[in-house]
């Protein structure tokens, strides 16, 4: 039944508790984790930042952000898809994070 299958499958819920958590990706490659907590509001909205790195250290121009609440996270959901948040590189190339679940 397609309804319960949507009910048992719930990306945004973990263990009855609501995500607080986003993948982001399209991130500079030289965006560190500073940059990505200012460009979401800063330790208000954000609890941590880690941004997937190779073995040799250099950026996968994605990773995670934890948010303070799970409304945080939804309304920087939208932003992300709303193409509002941005970062911008040091060769000045503007970059539109993308977020999900």
């Amino acid at each position: 039944d397609a309804n319960e299958c949507s009910k048992q499958y719930a990306p945004h819920q973990t263990h009855g508790e609501k995500a607080k958590t986003l993948l982001i990706a399209y991130l500079p490659r030289c965006a560190n984790e500073e940059d990505v907590e200012r460009v979401f509001g800063g330790h208000d909205n954000v609890r941590s930042v880690s941004i997937m790195r190779n073995s040799h250290g250099f950026s996968k121009c994605y990773g995670f952000v934890q948010f303070s609440s799970h409304v945080t996270a939804w309304v920087a959901l939208e932003a992300c898809a709303e193409g509002r948040i941005i970062l911008v590189d040091e060769n000045w190339k503007a970059w539109h994070l993308k977020a999900s679940w």
